[in-house]
């Protein structure tokens, strides 16, 4: 089954979009965005954004803008290296969740596999952040590829 995720607001270029199609001024963008709300409200949750994707753009730019990981910052590496960096967010939260899944680096104190870079930066706090966090990481090391193609 194909699903497409669909924001819980429509943006400017939907409501564009729509005020186009149905050739009624600008005016209407109130009346077309309360349907559109209506309709996300009436719709299977399964169909729609999820909040934990949120949580990962988020992520994704906190990471830019505090941490300083521009996509310049990350076209100097090697590639697979950030998805290792969150591979090791994984197996983190992964030895939390379950000591037996895939062993138990992290809670020796060591850092798991993958992480290439100085462990000061390695910070895991909470099995669910470092899902974030490797979440954004994956979405960095994405569009590292799609910028390459």
């Amino acid at each position: 089954m194909n699903t497409t995720v669909v924001p819980n607001e429509p943006t400017m270029e939907m409501l564009k979009s729509a005020v186009a199609r149905e050739q009624v001024d600008a005016t209407h963008y109130g009346r077309i965005a309360d349907t559109y709300r209506t309709m996300v409200k009436a719709a299977p949750d399964h169909q729609f954004s999820w909040p934990v994707v949120n949580e990962i753009q988020l992520e994704r730019v906190r990471q830019i803008v505090e941490e300083g990981f521009t996509r310049q910052h990350d076209d100097r590496y090697d590639p697979g290296v950030i998805a290792g960096a969150a591979a090791a967010y994984a197996m983190h939260a992964a030895d939390a969740l379950h000591p037996q899944s895939q062993g138990d680096a992290f809670r020796n104190g060591e850092i798991p596999d993958g992480w290439c870079w100085d462990k000061k930066w390695f910070k895991p706090t909470t099995p669910r952040q470092s899902l974030i966090k490797a979440a954004a990481l994956i979405v960095a090391e994405i569009e590292k590829l799609d910028r390459q193609a």
